[in-house]
């Protein structure tokens, strides 16, 4: 079950540049973090929610494609949405438009819930599922 897409929006920092003046290729999985988390946080799913229970996310795998140059002080919004959930691991695509609406970059990546005290991946339950989706807890 797909969910509903969620917007996140940055504006480019210098701090986030190569020495070209481009979005350095690794700050481009940094923004794209912080759209999730703001997203994960938006639904009610906080960090101090998953520490209090002993959980957390985890990356499984990520695959980010590069199509345009992105700049430094570019306004930037990144759409996310969860293509599904499985018992355990989630597919999640990414997309990082610039002020044109152009697509910059994708990320599609999996992850999954994981137990902090035992070291382990989780199934994610019915209230984890309805952050997935867009459905908030």
């Amino acid at each position: 079950m797909e969910s509903a897409e969620y917007r996140y929006e940055t504006v480019v920092k210098e701090t986030m540049l190569d020495a070209m003046g481009h979005l350095n290729h690794a700050s481009y999985l940094t923004v794209f973090e912080e759209a999730r988390w703001d997203m994960c946080t938006a639904q009610g799913m906080t960090i101090e929610k998953m520490q209090a229970r002993g959980i957390g996310l985890v990356v499984i795998e990520a695959h980010i494609q590069y199509r345009r140059e992105v700049r430094g002080g570019e306004p930037l919004l990144i759409k996310t949405r969860f293509l599904d959930v499985h018992r355990k691991i989630w597919r999640v695509e990414q997309t990082m438009e610039n002020a044109a609406g152009t697509v910059c970059s994708t990320l599609h990546l999996k992850g999954s819930m994981f137990d902090l005290r035992e070291r382990k991946i989780l199934l994610a339950d019915s209230e984890w599922r309805a952050v997935f989706l867009g459905q908030g807890l």
